[in-house]
């Protein structure tokens, strides 16, 4: 009887320890600040924890995508940058955000065709005010930096 009771105590005692939340975990406020602050480094594991919770909605989803993507890209971590950069295309086709912000990464790697490809599909969606990113005169300006027609 004893020899259960011991069992059932450790039992237990290691289920409370692995199951409950590590002391230095985020709540999701400082999650959102450390993922729209300016540290690159908190920038990413900020955002990178909100994108993991998978409770995120849409607009919050997209804004940890671009915020983990623009600290990506100032690190020079471009590779990570356009990877984020093609979810914010899939999860807002319509939006040229992701687009410019792709090119801008494409063209800082010095990949000019896959930057033009990205500067000319942001120009091809319509101008409107719930549009992120830089605006359409980023794109032009760009194109005509690389010695392409829009």
């Amino acid at each position: 009887m004893r020899l259960r009771c011991r069992v059932t105590i450790i039992a237990f005692c290691a289920i409370t320890i692995l199951t409950a939340p590590p002391v230095w975990a985020q709540t999701r406020d400082q999650n959102v600040d450390r993922c729209t602050g300016n540290n690159p480094d908190l920038k990413i594991a900020g955002c990178t924890a909100l994108i993991q919770s998978g409770q995120e909605s849409l607009l919050g989803l997209y804004v940890a995508y671009n915020n983990r993507g623009l600290a990506y890209d100032a690190k020079g971590l471009y590779d990570q940058a356009i990877a984020d950069y093609t979810k914010l295309i899939a999860l807002l086709p319509g939006d040229r955000g992701g687009y410019t912000l792709r090119g801008r990464s494409y063209e800082k790697k010095g990949q000019r065709d896959q930057a033009i490809a990205d500067y000319r599909a942001a120009l091809r969606l319509p101008d409107n005010a719930a549009a992120t990113g830089p605006g359409p005169d980023y794109s032009r300006q760009a194109l005509e930096r690389l010695g392409v027609a829009p």
